[in-house]
């Protein structure tokens, strides 16, 4: 047969072979029409090329045949070269593997590499071009699946060619031109983000205001359902890849770069146009989250995250748990180099993802929610009235974001994945715990503290979002590792801030909060580590986080109490947790537990009352119409009130928490709250209160719709009298009422019971207490008048520096002034410095000076058997 024929075109050189093949009566329908699908028609029984390829021909006839599709395919007759291959949209309407085989098998090596390329440059055009809410993404990924598991010979061919296209892992280091050009990452870039697919949120949030939940759920299942069925297949996609073993190292050589590049997205600020999508880096994660699923965790190298080849993204001096940088280079340098597994770089590739996938996505959404409540105040306000427009032009744009982010975030599916990778992980850390003593394990010391703190931020969102999660499955090895975080004898976390975290998840499993979570709450409080160590720990904590280190430290630790004080509250309702306060009130750690709890109620009650005078203040201003006021000054007035409203409803609800503290532990523990530098404090803080909330300027506390801010005045004036009430019949505190100086005078006690009685606060008995109390502090005051007289007109050098009282017990501090040791413990108490030096100090720095303790005490005598005398009629001596 000759094949010195004319071919004008590709369409009849087909038709010449497919009648040369099948006879002249059969022919390729595509004259006239783009080559887009290389179907046979009219050759009886017959759908794909392959089938056609398979009948018995002559040999040279085929060769011809399989040369000239091979031209089809690289596109070689096609104009212009920018187009689709024939080849792609024939193969995404059939599925034609056989055709793909016998290309693969025929062509020669430059042809069939032109082809290939240009199939796989096809797909990953139209991939990038995919939405959500069409389907065609749906065949697109299909085909690259079916086309990397394709064996030839026992060999996944087409998935070692993919890896050794140009673009496979395009070299660049800017992280959106590496997701663009480079291959992998469209087909994992589908998003449901407004910034990145505004077509999408468009047509499922067309109005953004108003909408009912059953509206809002129905768009995000929209979402959902096509996440599942893209990630399942992305999953399918990169498992095959992973399966053929010289494909391996490369693929995760570009999934380490992915993560590399995605790094800026776990930071607090970074260049949103250049760095990776939130899409691509989300997909990533839940595909990697299905991997490490699989991966034993006995499998996974304890020192990987040491080893001086580690791909990990992190540097030396990146914050650990409780190792420096220079510990950590130090472990570094005792480590050889060793090829690490695909059992621990998945389990690590999935760490590091969901840290700039999930995470990162989760902690943008909550700036972009206090924007919009910025935004909202702003516009509700009238302070830009001129902006008014731009302002609701950006609250729509960010409404629609924020129903988008909600759909990424609260998905099922990837919640449930996600807690089953950090359950893993928990597990793997608790391992850890195992080897000994946490001060000498090099791998858990070294541990970047984002691992930790990322698992704290999921739980709190499972817990919030998805609570019948927990119910589903036992207590997470999560929360066990929360509490063996607080509760452990050495301290795993050295920074207050991640240890605020932890805090926070117990927090939230509180049944007070969550009242679904009591039964995981109860389980993980009676655990053994609990038990023994998780009171003391709190309790060293609520005196510690005073400082986190953070800008925001002074408002973060009153929330990082609040929540302590619910804990607290939760575990003193248990016997064996009780018995603990008990002991620990015997302890130092107490003392200063307690005296911060009399700093912030101080504190907290000033602010709290401070606000409501104001209140009171601006409300009868503008009863008035604000006479006498500018527009100016009006305008100020209001969004003075609104600042005192909104800050008030948080003062009330730290303080009632605070004294709600005070009293159950005055109760129990009456004798830890007599500590000399103690009492004294809590009786000016009661003192003070009692005055303001019973006093003849009470009035001004009174302002309108109280309960709008929380404000209850007779609940506030029970809880102060059930601390006057539990330590009442301790001497040292009926002293220490009178020794305030500041708001103690006869009458404070006499008004406060006769208000309780008229307003009917509290029983009769309650009363007689009270009335027992005010006689034993009147005797009291009487006795000091006596004493004070006596007292008067001591030496200077009895006289402490600071407070310029008479000391009993003068200590002498490192830089040379002498105070009483009572004055010198209450400050170190609130600050362990020289309150001049302000240098470093403890109470054993201290010099005693017992001559001088003793002339003091001599002199007292004397001034004491004069006053004695003189009561008997003997003469005075002066």
């Amino acid at each position: 047969m000759s094949t010195n024929i004319e071919l004008r075109d590709a369409d009849s050189a087909l038709d010449y072979l497919a009648s040369q093949v099948c006879g002249p009566s059969s022919q390729f329908l595509s004259a006239g029409r783009p080559l887009c699908g290389l179907r046979v028609h009219g050759v009886a029984g017959v759908t794909h090329i392959s089938e056609l390829l398979s009948r018995s021909h002559p040999t040279e006839v085929r060769a011809i045949l399989v040369h000239y599709l091979g031209l089809l395919a690289a596109g070689t007759f096609t104009a212009p070269m920018s187009a689709l291959s024939p080849l792609t949209p024939h193969l995404l309407e059939s599925g034609d593997s056989g055709l793909v085989t016998v290309l693969w098998q025929e062509l020669s090596a430059d042809v069939r590499a032109e082809v290939f390329s240009r199939l796989f440059t096809d797909l990953h055009t139209l991939m990038k071009r995919q939405r959500l809410t069409e389907t065609f993404y749906k065949a697109v990924l299909q085909m690259i699946i079916e086309l990397v598991e394709l064996q030839i010979d026992g060999v996944r061919v087409f998935a070692r060619f993919l890896l050794q296209m140009e673009n496979w892992n395009y070299n660049t280091e800017v992280p959106v031109l590496f997701e663009r050009l480079s291959f992998l990452p469209a087909f994992l870039c589908l998003s449901p983000f407004a910034s990145e697919s505004f077509e999408v949120a468009e047509e499922l949030f067309p109005v953004v205001d108003n909408l009912s939940p059953e509206e809002v759920l129905m768009s995000h299942r929209v979402i959902h359902t096509a996440l599942d069925v893209a990630r399942d297949r992305q999953y399918q996609l990169l498992y095959s890849l992973l399966r053929e073993p010289q494909c391996r190292p490369k693929v995760l050589r570009l999934l380490w770069r992915c993560c590399r590049l995605g790094s800026s997205r776990g930071q607090m600020q970074f260049d949103e146009s250049s760095a990776l999508s939130e899409g691509f880096l989300l997909n990533l994660q839940a595909t990697l989250c299905k991997l490490a699923a699989k991966i034993p965790l006995d499998k996974v190298d304890r020192a990987f995250l040491l080893r001086p080849d580690c791909p990990f993204p992190i540097k030396d001096d990146d914050a650990r748990l409780m190792a420096n940088a220079g510990e950590v280079a130090a472990w570094r340098g005792e480590l050889g180099t060793e090829a690490a597994s695909f059992n621990t770089q998945g389990f690590f590739l999935a760490a590091y993802a969901h840290h700039i996938g999930l995470i990162a996505t989760l902690r943008k959404h909550k700036r972009r929610l206090r924007n919009l409540r910025e935004a909202e105040r702003i516009l509700d306000s009238g302070e830009q009235a001129q902006n008014a427009d731009r302002i609701r032009t950006f609250l729509n744009s960010q409404k629609r974001a924020k129903l988008c982010d909600q759909a990424a975030i609260y998905h099922e599916s990837l919640l449930r994945d996600a807690m089953f990778y950090y359950d893993q992980l928990a597990d793997w850390l608790l391992s850890l715990l195992q080897y000994g003593e946490p001060q000498q394990c090099k791998e858990l010391r070294s541990l970047p503290e984002f691992f930790l703190e990322d698992m704290c931020e999921l739980l709190v969102l499972v817990i919030e979002f998805q609570p019948g999660y927990f119910k589903q499955t036992p207590v997470p090895r999560c929360f066990r590792l929360v509490i063996a975080a607080l509760s452990h004898p050495y301290p795993l976390v050295r920074n207050p801030h991640l240890v605020s975290k932890l805090v926070e998840i117990l927090f939230y499993l509180d049944p007070t909060v969550q009242p679904r979570m009591e039964a995981q709450f109860h389980d993980l409080v009676m655990q053994q580590w609990s038990l023994d160590g998780l009171v003391t720990s709190l309790l060293q904590f609520y005196v510690e986080v005073e400082s986190t280190g953070s800008s925001s430290e002074f408002y973060d630790k009153f929330t990082i109490r609040y929540h302590l004080a619910t804990i607290f509250h939760s575990l003193w309702a248990t016997h064996l947790h009780r018995e603990q306060f008990r002991r620990q009130s015997q302890n130092p750690v107490f003392v200063r537990f307690v005296n911060v709890l009399i700093n912030d109620a101080t504190y907290l009650l000033d602010e709290s009352l401070g606000c409501l005078k104001r209140i009171r203040e601006i409300q009868d201003l503008a009863d008035s119409g604000f006479q006498g006021c500018t527009a100016e000054q009006q305008g100020e007035l209001k969004q003075e009130l609104n600042n005192n409203e909104r800050q008030v409803k948080s003062y009330l609800t730290l303080s009632l928490k605070t004294v709600e503290m005070f009293n159950y532990l005055t109760q129990e523990l009456p004798r830890a709250f007599m500590n000399g530098e103690l009492v004294e404090r809590l009786a000016t803080m009661l003192n003070y209160n009692l005055k303001q909330l019973c006093g003849s300027k009470c009035n001004t506390l009174k302002v309108r719709s109280p309960d709008k801010y929380g404000w209850e005045p007779r609940s506030m004036l029970s809880n102060f009298i059930t601390i006057y009430l539990n330590l009442a019949v301790q001497p040292e505190f009926q002293e220490a009422i009178v020794n305030d100086e500041r708001s103690y005078s006869e009458s404070l006690l006499p008004q406060a019971i006769e208000r309780i009685r008229r307003a009917g606060i509290r029983s009769e008995m309650d009363l007689q207490v009270l009335e027992r109390l005010r006689e034993r502090t009147d005797e009291i005051a009487n006795a000091r008048r006596q004493v004070d007289l006596d007292y008067d007109n001591a030496p200077d050098e009895f006289m402490d520096e600071m407070m310029f009282t008479l000391m009993s017990d003068p200590v002498e501090l490192p830089t040379g002034q002498i105070l009483d040791r009572a004055t010198i413990r209450r400050h170190l108490l609130n600050s362990a410095t020289n309150p001049y030096s302000k240098m470093p100090m403890s109470e054993s720095d201290l010099k005693e000076l017992p001559e001088l303790r003793n002339r003091i005490a001599a002199w007292k005598a004397e001034r004491d058997a004069e006053r004695r005398g003189g009561a008997r009629g003997e003469p005075m001596q002066h």
